[in-house]
């Protein structure tokens, strides 16, 4: 029992000690440190919004589900600034497109299979459509929503979350170089 009273008593004064250490830092000075050190970990990468339809090939040949999506496309195109997102509701064979109309928002490149992505990521100007895209789901016709260039944050923009990701960073450096102190003094 006294054994497990002075671990406890260690711990608590282990965990007061880091605290106090954590109180006296100076996050601000931490923080533009480590931005002004790696500010390639503070870019925003390049980002879309898209509106996807599905047709999946599970039950038809890959050349039906083309014809498919090149009529809901060829419909699509020509009622120029038409909702999309009707027929995307009334067409599209994927649950999770149906349940929010088909939004994608904030994809970034390595979220989606290949040929979803490389023809997403080549449009540009919001309201245009990608040709149909044949993947492993079926062939897919996409809308861009949303493009988002790749930007650099500034450090203003990157402050809060470094600080944040410093802060357990640090409670552990701080814990190991008091428990390697007090290694030292006991020896």
């Amino acid at each position: 029992a006294e054994y497990a009273i002075n671990m406890e008593l260690i711990k608590r004064y282990l965990r007061n000690m880091v605290e106090d250490k954590l109180a006296a830092t100076d996050w601000e000075a931490e923080a533009r440190e480590e931005y002004l050190a790696s500010p390639e970990d503070y870019r925003m990468p390049e980002s879309l919004s898209l509106r996807t339809l599905l047709i999946r090939t599970e039950d038809r040949s890959e050349s039906e589900a083309m014809g498919i999506a090149v009529d809901l496309l060829d419909q699509a195109r020509q009622q120029p600034g038409s909702d999309f997102t009707k027929l995307v509701s009334e067409h599209t064979e994927d649950a999770n497109a149906a349940a929010n109309v088909g939004l994608m928002s904030g994809v970034v490149r390595g979220q989606t299979v290949s040929p979803f992505e490389e023809a997403a990521f080549a449009l540009r100007t919001p309201g245009e459509f990608s040709e149909p895209v044949v993947s492993q789901f079926g062939v897919h016709l996409i809308q861009l929503v949303e493009y988002s260039p790749a930007e650099q944050l500034t450090y203003e923009q990157a402050a809060k979350r470094i600080i944040d990701e410093l802060k357990p960073i640090r409670a552990a450096q701080y814990r190991t170089g008091l428990q390697v102190e007090a290694r030292e003094r006991k020896l």
